[in-house]
């Protein structure tokens, strides 16, 4: 008598690539959705924040137009010079480097401020990510020469620069320039370390 083999059967191979491979592409489609809705809730966030970006263009046209005043005046003072040593006396000096440095810096960190504003409004998160580290490279860079001018000359540099080593030039109200100018350059990086961070 003849015995009957029974084989089991085999399971088409080719029907678990397809399903393993179609497995695999719904997980990268899931993926590029999630990366999708992300980008999209971070522009919608950037977005949302319009008047932040405004605010930015008014705040840093304040600080373009102070500094564009300081830098004026030193201008006057360094043409002018002779005349007022003449007017005045040759014991006042009026050494303007190392105001016209601070105004510079101040300057350039309002321009880099327009251009951060106007990146932000841009919705360009590439720019927007260079202008802040720029703007917080600069800001360092205010509060270092601060530092190294008091260190230098005195809280009172602002004074002896301009009117030598007189009762004038070391009269303590020539401290407030050094305050309001370190204090400005320390608000100026925390914002922008806080832009950074956005």
């Amino acid at each position: 008598m003849a015995t009957l083999k029974i084989r089991p059967e085999k399971k088409p191979i080719k029907k678990k690539r397809n399903t393993l491979s179609e497995h695999l592409k719904t997980i990268k489609a899931q993926k590029s959705d999630e990366e999708k809705i992300h980008k999209e809730l971070k522009k919608l966030s950037f977005s949302s924040n319009a008047g932040v970006g405004w605010l930015k263009i008014v705040f840093s046209s304040f600080n373009f137009l102070i500094s564009l005043f300081l830098i004026s005046i030193i201008l006057f003072i360094n043409f002018e010079k002779e005349l007022l040593q003449s007017m005045l006396g040759t014991h006042f000096s009026f050494e303007t480097k190392g105001i016209m440095i601070l105004g510079i810096l101040f300057l350039l960190y309002s321009i880099i401020e327009q251009f951060n504003a106007i990146y932000y409004l841009k919705e360009s998160l590439k720019w927007y990510r260079i202008t802040c580290i720029l703007k917080f490279i600069v800001s360092l860079l205010m509060i270092f020469s601060i530092v190294y001018l008091i260190s230098k000359s005195g809280i009172q540099w602002f004074g002896i620069s301009l009117f030598g080593n007189t009762t004038l030039g070391k009269n303590k109200l020539f401290y407030i320039p050094s305050i309001v100018y370190l204090t400005y350059s320390i608000y100026l990086s925390l914002l922008s370390y806080y832009d950074l961070l956005k």
